[in-house]
């Protein structure tokens, strides 16, 4: 046997070329656009939303805010009286 290879013999595919054919790959590269709209718009908000409630600063400028007081005083009362009194009523017919 000679140690050169035959005139219709190929080469080993390289590592690259093999990964470019796999299913994996293809199955990544159709599903990066979505992955990369999902961190976008989900992921990054998320975290953003968590890293801002770490803050107690924001606490600090929320509660010493008249507006919010108010807007939680409204709200108590609606969960108090409203709704009960519309459970009430509903319970009755």
């Amino acid at each position: 046997m000679s140690p050169t290879p035959r005139a219709g013999a190929r080469r080993a595919p390289t590592r690259v070329a093999r990964l470019l054919r796999s299913r994996t790959t293809h199955g990544f590269l159709f599903t990066a656009p979505l992955l990369f709209l999902f961190a976008a718009f989900v992921i990054y908000p998320m975290a953003f939303g968590v890293w801002y409630a770490l803050d107690a600063d924001s606490y600090r400028a929320l509660f010493a805010d008249p507006t919010f007081r108010a807007t939680l005083v409204n709200t108590l009362w609606y969960v108090g009286f409203a709704v009960n009194v519309k459970l009430v009523l509903a319970l009755l017919l």
